[in-house]
Parts: structure tokens; C-alpha cells; sequence
């Protein structure tokens, strides 16, 4: 064997009986031992390598990171060797390895220097499979969190109590129960009495002497006293641990707050302590039909059943009682009792073979009941005379609606025949006489061009002025009798309107339309026109404008006409009375349309008139699609100035 300091020699030393023997040692070893020089493995024995699952060839010469999961846990090992290379004492630390087959177990290893005076300084490592004592302990860790969690819920607690140092621990779940001030975890006995009610403490106190004195388990109910003054119910029980001279040494149990159970009983045996004292019927009747008990109260009912305790009730009792054991279930019942009404609860009691009956007077209720009932009536007969009276009112005060209604239409009708009347006197008496002026001037302004006059001019200049005068009074017939019975006529009529108010007011006037709305009757559409008519001379009388914008479009199932201006504000804040004459017939018109009228400010400066009406056969307008178009007035002049 080479001489020491070479590799083979780092850890076994020179050939001698003394090496041989730590060879047999290193090999029979019952824990995993690898040597590590430069991060390689130069020597591993069999436990080593059946713990990772490698045969000796392997592993021995490879890098030291084939027995560790990942990176991070080999550069964890690599400076846990750096740090012991710098100590004389071996350090043991908890880490992890990787086998073969890829699984992680769990390891306990402890590395120490090979030989400190050797130029190559290895480590030699001891490796134990924790793996089994981690599962272990993991699943005590678990089951010591189940066991609190279900101390928890329960609210159960466990306490230990060392009799020969008269030390007292319990845990948390005890804390609220014990008395004692929060976060005080233990004690002795005396703290443990002192929690106990006054009234309880000689009793517990005799428990556990007796518990001490017969060598027998522990169990106790009192009452404790908390800091506040809160009194609970608790339940302990506890079991005694003796020494090697049979002398007690230890008591541990548990102990549960029973605070709703005590009260519980205290209930029920107050219950079934006063049952004779209870002003309501009590009665108590077998599955045979026999009527094993009733109070005084309830003798009134074993009169009106011909029985008496110890008797058969009536059959169809017998009834009830065999139908409510069978289901289990409660069921309650109405009777009458010397002309009171009671309302009887049959609660079943199974097991032991009855039924009790528990009756509650409920005489007043029914009364009352009765007479809402008689109330509820009464108001109904009022209700259905008023509701008649009403509809005959109503009916009536439709009737006068419609009788307005019909009222202003014919006014407004009226007024629209004479307005026609005007505009064909003045289409056909004024404007046919002037054109017969003008061709008369057209006829002497050229005899008197022939004879050379110069008043010639002045005459032709004459019938200009008539001409214009003959366009305008055309204008106005159109104004007052604007619409004809043709598909288009509100369209083009509106448009001649815009046309109109540009020449005679020098203003721009603009519409534009994306539906074309062909008419059923002329009244619908003369309506519109008139309230487009009236914004756009409420615009140039009153609010002072340059610019007059109308459009009329659909809405879903409504048609919309629009007059936008930029005069003066709309004054909001007056009201629809004290306004004049022609939004009144405005309104008016809309209304005969079944729309609604809405004039408001425009933000950007001027006036909004909205008109909403709903777009039907009833009102006479059909709207008909087509693609959207917008025109100018001032497109069409040559096709509206004839």
C-alpha cells in the first residue's frame, strides 16, 4: 500500500492490523459512511450504498451532487463541509438525499476531516435513513392538530395535574372556563378552587379526596366563576396515575363547558315539574287510546269527550294519537272548549308509546281574525263602490276630454280653412291680378322703348317690383295653405318653408331629414308643419337669430321634428301658462298628435322646440326607409320659387 499521504492512505493509514481492523469497521458499519475528496466520491460502504440504491462502481468516482436532490441542497452540504473543515469537532446536521429509482429520503449526516496534515483534505460522512422517524413524527405533529382542533369544536379541554409538586397545567381551550385571568396556563390547586363557585367548592373538593382516598377516576359537574362574574356549568373527569409505592403522583383528564345543557335541564325539569300550575290544557294520551294524564285546565276537554284520565278517547282521537306516533312528527290541530278556541300542539314521544297534548287559549286571536275578516270585507264593498264610482267618473271625464279635444280640433280645422281660403284668394284674385299688371307694364315698357322715351326704364323697373310682389304674395298663399294631398307633400312643404323664411328674413335656414314620411291624412301633417311654422317665427320674433336648423327623423317606434335656433336662451324657468298664444295652440296640436311638446335651452346658445309623436296609423303617417339624405334649401331654389 503506498506510503501516507498519498489518496489511499488519507484514511485508512499504512497497512497494519490497525487498518485492517477500520476497514472491517468502515464495510460492517451499520450506518451509510462515504468518503469525499475534491467533491468526488473515493470510497463508499455497502449501507451507503444500499440506502441510495447504487451498486459501489456507481458512485465511487463520480461528484459528490449525485446524492443530493438539487443544486440548492448540494451547495447547502458543500458549505456545511467548508465550515467543518475549519473545526476540530464533527457537526451533524438534517438534510436530504436522492436515491436511484429518484425517490428523497430524509438523512441524518455528520462530517468530520479526514487527516488535517494530509495536502488533500477529505471528508469522510456518516449518513442515517431518518425517513421512517419523519413520517412518524409528521403524523404525531397531525394528530396533535386533529386532537386540538376537535378540543376545539367540542369545547373540550385537557389539564395535568403533578399531585407530589402541586403543579397544575391545562391547555388554552380551559382558559375561558377556568377563571382564571387570560393567558395563565396553569397553576396549582388552590388557584384551580379558587375558580370553582363558592357554593361548589366543597363538593369538588370532596370529589377529588375520594378520588385520592379510593384510588378511583375523578368525575365532577360545578360551576365557574369567572373574573367578570359569569357563571358556566363544567364537566371533569380525570383518571389517577400512582407511583411505585401505590401513592398518587398524577391526575390528567378533560374538562367541558356544559353551560347550554345545564340550562336545558333546568328548563325541562321545569317543565315537567309545574305541568298541573300551566293555565293551558295539558293531556297526555297512549297509543291505545287511554288518557294517561291531564291538569285541571284540561278536564274541561275529557268533559266534552265523555272520558276521564284512565279512559279511551274518542275514536277519531285514538286516530290522530296511532297517525302522529307512526309519522313521528308533530301536528296541531283547532277546537273549541266551553266557547273557546284553542290551538293544540300533539307532540309524539315514541319511545315511550303517548302523545302530549299542549293547548294554547286562542280565543282573543280568532276574534280578532274574525273581525279583520268582517273588516277586510266591509273595505272590500267600499273599495268595489268606490272603484265603480271612479270608473263612471273617469269614463265621464274621458267623455270631456274627447269632447275638447274634438273641440280644438275643429277650431283648430277651422282656422285652417280660413287660412286656405287667404292663400287661394290671394293665389288666385291678388296674384292673378298682378301678374295681369305685370305683363300690362311688360306690353307698355315696349311701346314706349320703340318711341325712343326714357321712361321706359322706370316702367320695366315697375315690373320687376310687381313681379317680386307677385312671388312674395305667392309665398304667402303657399305659407297659408302649404300642403297638398301627394306622398311628399310635408317633406317638400317644410323644405319651401326653409326655402321661404331665407328670402324674405335673409337668415340661413337648413333641414334635413333621413326618413321620407308619406301621409294618410293631411290634418296629421298640417299639424307638424304649423309647429314648425310657429318655432321658426317664435325664432325671428323673439329670439333674434341667424341660423334656423329642422330636422325630422325616427326614433324606435316614435317620429321626431326638431327646430334648433342660436338666438336667445329659452326662458326654462317660466311656465307652459304664461307663455303666449302660439306655443298654447303648439301644445295643443302636439297633443292631438299624442306627443309631447319639449322646449328647452340649447347648450351651445339658442333654443330647442323637440316634438315627440308616436309613429302610427292613428295619427296618420307612415314612415317609409330609405337611404339617408340631407339636403339645403338653397339647392332647391329653382325647383320651389315656381
Amino acid at each position: 500500500m503506498p506510503e501516507s499521504g498519498t489518496e489511499e492512505m488519507l484514511y485508512f493509514g499504512k497497512p497494519s492490523r490497525r487498518g485492517k481492523w477500520l476497514r472491517t469497521i468502515f464495510k460492517a458499519a451499520p450506518v451509510g459512511i462515504v468518503v469525499v475528496l475534491n467533491h468526488k466520491i473515493i470510497e463508499a460502504n455497502q449501507k451507503l450504498c444500499d440506502m441510495a440504491g447504487y451498486a459501489p462502481k456507481e458512485i465511487i468516482g463520480k461528484n459528490f451532487n449525485i446524492l443530493y436532490p438539487d443544486d440548492s441542497e448540494y451547495e447547502f452540504i458543500s458549505n456545511y463541509h467548508k465550515n467543518c473543515m475549519n473545526k476540530d469537532s464533527p457537526d451533524t446536521i438534517e438534510s436530504k438525499m436522492k436515491t436511484k429509482d429518484g425517490r428523497t429520503i430524509n438523512i441524518i449526516q455528520c462530517s468530520s476531516l479526514l487527516n488535517r496534515k494530509a495536502p488533500s483534505k477529505g471528508m469522510i460522512v456518516t449518513v442515517t435513513d431518518i425517513t421512517k422517524q419523519k413520517k412518524v413524527q409528521n403524523l404525531l405533529i397531525l394528530n396533535q392538530q386533529r386532537y386540538a382542533i376537535a378540543q376545539r369544536a367540542a369545547n373540550i379541554g385537557s389539564w395535568d395535574w403533578d399531585i407530589k409538586n402541586d403543579k397544575l397545567i391545562w391547555s388554552e381551550q380551559i382558559e375561558p372556563m377556568s377563571g382564571l385571568e387570560p393567558g395563565t396556563f396553569g397553576g396549582n390547586y388552590k388557584s384551580f378552587i379558587e375558580s370553582v363557585h363558592p357554593d361548589d367548592r366543597k363538593y369538588v373538593n370532596e370529589q377529588v379526596k375520594n378520588c385520592l382516598t379510593r384510588k378511583s377516576q375523578y368525575n365532577a359537574e360545578y360551576r365557574v366563576l369567572w373574573p367578570d362574574g359569569t357563571i358556566r356549568w363544567a364537566n371533569a373527569t380525570g383518571e389517577l396515575f400512582l407511583g411505585l409505592e401505590d401513592e398518587p403522583i398524577r391526575m390528567v383528564g378533560a374538562v367541558q363547558d356544559i353551560t347550554e345543557r345545564k340550562l336545558a335541564e333546568q328548563e325541562i325539569e321545569s317543565l315537567a315539574k309545574f305541568p298541573s300550575e300551566n293555565p293551558n290544557p295539558v293531556i297526555r294520551i297512549a297509543a291505545d287510546g287511554t288518557v294517561l294524564y291531564s291538569n285541571t285546565v284540561g278536564y274541561s276537554f275529557l268533559e266534552n269527550w265523555g272520558c276521564r284520565v284512565g279512559g279511551k278517547a274518542p275514536a277519531h282521537w285514538q286516530q290522530y294519537v296511532n297517525r302522529i306516533l307512526q309519522n313521528h312528527s308533530n301536528e296541531i290541530l283547532e277546537a273549541t272548549c266551553q266557547g273557546n278556541y284553542y290551538s293544540l300542539i300533539i307532540t309524539p314521544i315514541k319511545d315511550a308509546g303517548y302523545v302530549n297534548i299542549y293547548g294554547t287559549n286562542i280565543t282573543k286571536i280568532k276574534n280578532a281574525e274574525d273581525q279583520l275578516r268582517r273588516y277586510r270585507e266591509h273595505l272590500e264593498e267600499l273599495v268595489c263602490e268606490r272603484t265603480e264610482k271612479l270608473i263612471k267618473t273617469n269614463d265621464e271625464l274621458m267623455r270631456q276630454i274627447e269632447q275638447r279635444k274634438n273641440l280644438e280640433r275643429q277650431i283648430l280645422n277651422i282656422s285652417e280653412q280660413e287660412q286656405q281660403r287667404f292663400g287661394q284668394e290671394l293665389h288666385d284674385s291678388l296674384g292673378q291680378q298682378l301678374t295681369g299688371i305685370s305683363f300690362m307694364l311688360q306690353v307698355l315698357a315696349q311701346k314706349l322703348k320703340k318711341k325712343n322715351l326714357p321712361e321706359a326704364n322706370d316702367i320695366k323697373q315697375i315690373s320687376e317690383l310687381v313681379n317680386e310682389a307677385t312671388g312674395q304674395a305667392r309665398a304667402l298663399a303657399k305659407g297659408l295653405h302649404p300642403v297638398d294631398l301627394d306622398p311628399e307633400s310635408l317633406v317638400s312643404s317644410i323644405e319651401e318653408l326653409t326655402h321661404s323664411t331665407e328670402k324674405l328674413f335673409k337668415i340661413q335656414c337648413v333641414f334635413e331629414y333621413e326618413k321620407t314620411i308619406e301621409l294618410h291624412n293631411t290634418e296629421s301633417a298640417v299639424h307638424l308643419y304649423r309647429i314648425a311654422q310657429e318655432a321658426i317665427t317664435n325664432a325671428i320674433k323673439h329670439g333674434n337669430t341667424t341660423k334656423i336648423k329642422i330636422s325630422l327623423f325616427v326614433d324606435g317606434e316614435n317620429g321626431i321634428l326638431k327646430i334648433e335656433n342660436d338666438g336667445k336662451d329659452f326662458p326654462e324657468k317660466r311656465k307652459m301658462p304664461d307663455r303666449g298664444i302660439g306655443l298654447q295652440i303648439m301644445k295643443h296640436r302636439i297633443d292631438l298628435l299624442g306627443g309631447q311638446l319639449n322646449i328647452r335651452t340649447n347648450p351651445k346658445g339658442g333654443t330647442i322646440v323637440n316634438c315627440n309623436f308616436p309613429i302610427s296609423n292613428g295619427i296618420g303617417l307612415r314612415i317609409v326607409e330609405y337611404e339617408k339624405h340631407r339636403k339645403h334649401t338653397k339647392e332647391h331654389k329653382d325647383s320651389h320659387s315656381r
